[in-house]
């Protein structure tokens, strides 16, 4: 299930709650018929947004009166971006590292093939030394 996140502030769950009173007021004492019950729903909606600090018009129009939300999100933006460029600059440094060594990888690994390859022969010539001794006794 979605979390509904708060996108009214205080003014507006406040303004929003004398306007859910206002509406039972003019439904149960002034208006009559269907506007009696357009107007008992209107302010049961208007009431539950106010309570809940959500109101799903604000997230499709994406308003938020929600100012302590909006500070922390920025401060909060403030400081990715500062460890994002950290990042970066770290990332850059260790390009320049991994650079440097890709470089020196073809002439390590040339080195450590070609003595490989005299080992490779060493054991082999000492394989035939051991072979022609025992096939000498």
């Amino acid at each position: 299930m979605k979390k509904c996140r708060i996108n009214e502030g205080k003014g507006d769950r406040v303004i929003r709650l004398i306007l859910a009173v206002v509406f039972f007021f003019l439904a149960s004492l002034v208006l009559i018929g269907s506007w009696q019950i357009i107007f008992y729903i209107l302010a049961i909606i208007v009431l539950l947004t106010s309570i809940f600090g959500y109101c799903p018009c604000y997230s499709i129009c994406r308003i938020n009166t929600n100012k302590k939300k909006e500070q922390m999100s920025e401060s909060k933006i403030e400081e990715i971006s500062k460890e994002t460029v950290k990042e970066a600059e770290n990332t850059n440094m260790n390009k320049e590292e991994l650079n440097n060594t890709v470089s020196n990888e073809p002439a390590q690994e040339k080195s450590i093939n070609s003595e490989d390859e005299e080992h490779n022969s060493n054991s082999e010539s000492e394989d035939k030394v051991q072979e022609k001794i025992e096939s000498t006794e």
